[in-house]
């Protein structure tokens, strides 16, 4: 079992899928008993407390409803506990690391084919211009290059970090749940990535496949040996990030401080699996 280092710019810290996923549903159990065992034991101290108030005299009664109220409590915040104890550990510890980044890794596989369902259900919407049908789209070329949804053909990666740096700051979720459009919704490395895109009309893969984008040359051109240009998406082993055009600088969403720039995607830490550029993207 081989643990890559832990990278905390990068909050991403473990390789080893099958420990990943084995902490994974160690974490769901968790979860689960911190909800179920709780309340089994809230309603057997409720009976025993019901049958004290009819039978005071009843021997042990009140300890019994004590201890299971006790109970209650301590089962619950056992979760709350592992993750406190997990916490204080150095980054370089092997269960820590992977724990950290455990439900990040096995949530980007879930999602692997999530699609966005608009909240808006089928609210009618209006156009913005008086009238429509004098607008001149001439110059708008529908392009589907490598396989990218979008029409128009000239959007800049400039454009799409100068509208991802307006969130910097802003909260991390697992998962692709944001749709690229304001207000933003907290989302994932890949999430965050593919909602970029998205609000320029550029259809990424959600996905922790690798080889959808580093072996697809209709999609996207490797660029790992360069030369890098703004906007192009940086590959990690579990983790994503997009060039902002100064150097080796990243902008991303990490598990740990949310949406932030990195200077120096190389001194992270963690392996680089290649970076590529959309086709699609000037």
């Amino acid at each position: 079992m081989q643990i890559l280092s832990c990278s905390g710019t990068l909050g991403t810290c473990c390789s080893d899928g099958g420990l990943v996923v084995l902490l994974d549903i160690t974490r769901r159990v968790l979860n689960i008993i911190q909800l179920i065992v709780p309340l089994i034991l809230i309603i057997g101290a409720t009976i025993g407390l019901t049958k004290l108030v009819i039978n005071p005299e009843e021997k042990n009664g009140q300890k019994k409803v004590i201890n299971s109220f006790i109970a209650a409590v301590v089962v619950f915040m056992i979760p709350t506990i592992v993750n406190a104890m997990l916490g204080i550990m150095p980054n370089s510890f092997s269960l820590k690391a992977c724990w950290d980044q455990a439900k990040h890794k096995a949530e980007i596989a879930r999602t692997s084919k999530a699609r966005y369902i608009n909240p808006y259900g089928d609210i009618k919407t209006t156009s913005i211009l008086p009238k429509p049908e004098e607008y001149d789209d001439s110059e708008r070329k529908t392009s589907s290059s490598g396989g990218s949804t979008w029409t128009g053909g000239t959007v800049t990666g400039e454009q799409i970090v100068a509208y991802a740096m307006q969130f910097k700051g802003m909260g991390y979720r697992l998962g692709c749940h944001w749709n690229g459009e304001l207000p933003y919704q907290n989302a994932s490395c890949i999430g965050f990535i593919v909602g970029l895109y998205k609000h320029f009309g550029i259809k990424v893969p959600c996905t922790e496949d690798t080889d959808m984008y580093l072996k697809d040359p209709s999609k996207f051109t490797v660029v790992t040996n360069g030369p890098h240009r703004p906007g192009d998406i940086v590959i990690f082993d579990g983790h994503y990030a997009m060039l902002t055009g100064n150097g080796n600088e990243i902008i991303h969403s990490t598990s740990t401080d949310g949406i932030i720039v990195s200077s120096n995607y190389l001194k992270s830490g963690q392996s680089v699996l290649g970076i590529v550029h959309v086709n699609v993207v000037q």
